[in-house]
């Protein structure tokens, strides 16, 4: 059936033309903007890994010593399609009497690629706990692994749904990238004016006709090296939280103490990508005199101003991360 509706043109048509079509739809995916994206000739493609050095060793006079090897890692991974069908019946169009047949299909088309970066972000953290049909993401590869993660309630979390993380992620080639298949092809095809069926088979059909595209491409995530990708979890501000369970806000410390987790060579290129909830309680953590630069007039300790960067690294709020509100909507 076709996504946009008579309906949909419908709350369209008696809009303020000075304020114009609001979209209430949230929307934040910064992950595009800041993941590095590499081609892949075909729809799968080999990661190697270095897993260890030969061994350096002192040795006594005409002792000899134990030879020894690098060791290496090999796997597979396969890029995942993403397929998105547009269908937009052609007297929708025609009913809506303010805006031209090109303005309503660029407008579609716009929403449907914001709506394939919203999926990609999404999958990049929660994989396929978010689509079963995509590529494994950084919760799957963190999850248990010791040293790639802290513990922000120390083991005693709120209720599912309270909580959120807050993900550092090294972005660089042979760290976190994403895979993009076909040698980097995303096609959203031109429209095209057709002849669809609604419902039925035979000569039973319902048919009409509609301007149709769609979205194909192969996307998959590199995690090359295991220094990648680390995270704080159950993490829960007052906000998030709701009226129950404990708060449990994101800290210097905690950030600090996963920063000391990552051996000295790999950090670099390091970017946090937290909730809004996480960002809350970060900069609610920071509301105390000693770590404000300016006080307020009567001696009285001022609220932190909004955290850009934490342990160093600069901070990206993104709605990619499930954030909890009122103990709903979290992880």
């Amino acid at each position: 059936m076709p996504v946009l509706t008579l309906l949909d043109m419908a709350k369209r048509a008696g809009i303020d033309q000075i304020i114009g079509l609001v979209d209430d739809v949230i929307y934040n995916a910064p992950e595009i903007n800041f993941f590095p994206a590499l081609p892949k000739v075909g729809t799968s493609y080999r990661v190697g890994r270095i897993t260890n050095w030969p061994k350096s060793q002192f040795a006594k006079v005409s002792g000899g010593s134990t030879p020894s090897k690098s060791t290496f890692d090999q796997k597979v991974a396969s890029l995942n399609l993403v397929n998105q069908q547009l269908q937009v019946p052609e007297e929708i169009v025609l009913a809506d009497e303010g805006a031209s047949v090109e303005d309503i299909l660029s407008g579609e088309a716009s929403r449907a690629l914001k709506a394939n970066w919203q999926l990609i972000g999404k999958q990049i953290y929660y994989g396929t706990a978010a689509d079963s049909n995509g590529f494994q993401g950084l919760q799957t590869t963190i999850n248990g692994v010791p040293g790639l993660e802290v513990d922000a309630s120390a083991g005693s979390p709120n209720a599912a749904g309270s909580n959120s993380s807050a993900y550092l992620i090294r972005l660089e080639d042979d760290a976190a990238s994403l895979a993009v298949g076909k040698n980097g092809s995303m096609n959203l095809t031109p429209w095209q004016r057709q002849q669809v069926v609604l419902s039925g088979s035979g000569n039973s059909q319902l048919v009409t006709m509609a301007y149709v595209s769609a979205f194909i491409a192969y996307f998959g995530l590199t995690v090359a090296s295991a220094w990648s990708a680390w995270r704080i979890k159950n993490i829960s501000s007052a906000i998030g939280k709701g009226g129950g369970g404990t708060t449990f806000n994101l800290t210097d410390a905690l950030a600090a103490e996963l920063v000391a987790q990552i051996p000295q060579q790999f950090r670099r290129n390091l970017r946090w990508f937290i909730t809004r909830d996480a960002a809350f309680s970060l900069q609610a953590s920071r509301t105390a005199i000693n770590y404000q630069p300016a006080i307020q007039g009567g001696g009285q300790p001022a609220w932190a101003p909004a955290p850009t960067v934490l342990e160093g690294y600069p901070i990206t709020i993104t709605d990619s991360l499930e954030n909890p509100f009122n103990g709903t909507g979290g992880e």
